[in-house]
C-alpha cells in the first residue's frame, strides 16, 4: 500500500501533463478554425464564363449588400460581405467585390472570391451544394474570363467610361442646362 501512495504523485502529473497537452492542441486547432472559410464551385460551375460579364470593385462591405439585398449574409462566416453576384440570366453575369482595403481587412483573397462568383454566373445555386471549403487566403489563379469583360474600378474617385467601356476624364464631359431650353407649362400640354 505504501507503494501505491508513492506513485499516486507521478500519475497526478501525468494526468497534468496530458491535459496540458489537450488544452494546448485546442488551442492550436481552434485558431486554425478562426481562419475565415468559403466555398469553391464543383467542377460543372468551376469554369471560364461565357457570357457577358461585368466586375465592379465596390468600396464597402454595406455596398455589396445593398448591391445583392437578397443574399443571406447571415449565413456567411462571421456575416462578412465581400463579394456577390447578380444572374440576369444565362448569358449577363455581374459580379461585385469590395474593393483591396475592405478583402484584406476582412482577410479574403480576390481571386478566390472571383471564382466563388463566377460558378454562381455558371449556374451554381446559392446554398453551395457541392462546393469545396476552402481557406480564403488559398492561393488561386485568376480565372479565365471573357475578352468582352467589363470592369468597373472601387470608387471614389468617379470614373467616367465612354460606351465602348474606356475610361475617360469625367471633366470631358458636357453637362446640359435642360432648364435653359425648358419653356413654362402651357394648357395645350394637357391631354383631351
Amino acid at each position: 500500500m505504501g507503494a501505491r501512495c508513492e506513485r499516486q504523485p507521478q500519475r497526478l502529473e501525468m494526468k497534468k501533463l496530458f491535459l496540458s497537452g489537450v488544452a494546448a492542441l485546442l488551442l492550436v486547432s481552434g485558431a486554425a478554425h478562426a481562419r475565415m472559410r468559403t466555398s469553391l464551385p464543383p467542377a460543372e460551375y468551376d469554369k471560364p464564363y461565357e457570357g457577358e460579364l461585368t466586375i465592379r470593385r465596390l468600396a464597402t462591405e454595406q455596398e455589396i449588400r445593398t448591391a445583392c439585398p437578397k443574399v443571406n449574409w447571415q449565413a456567411n462566416y462571421q456575416s462578412h460581405a465581400t463579394a456577390c453576384s447578380l444572374v440576369w440570366n444565362a448569358t449577363r453575369c455581374d459580379i461585385y467585390i469590395v474593393g483591396d482595403r475592405a478583402l484584406k481587412a476582412a482577410d479574403m483573397n480576390y481571386n478566390v472570391a472571383l471564382r466563388h462568383e463566377l460558378g454562381h454566373c455558371n449556374g451554381w445555386p446559392g446554398d453551395h451544394k457541392g462546393g469545396k471549403k476552402v481557406f480564403v487566403d488559398l492561393p488561386v489563379t485568376v480565372p479565365k474570363l471573357p475578352l468582352s469583360t467589363k470592369f468597373l474600378p472601387a470608387y471614389p474617385p468617379v470614373v467616367c467610361v465612354t460606351p465602348d467601356w474606356n475610361r475617360e476624364p469625367c471633366e470631358n464631359r458636357e453637362t446640359k442646362d435642360i432648364w435653359s431650353t425648358a419653356r413654362p407649362f402651357q394648357i395645350k400640354d394637357l391631354k383631351r
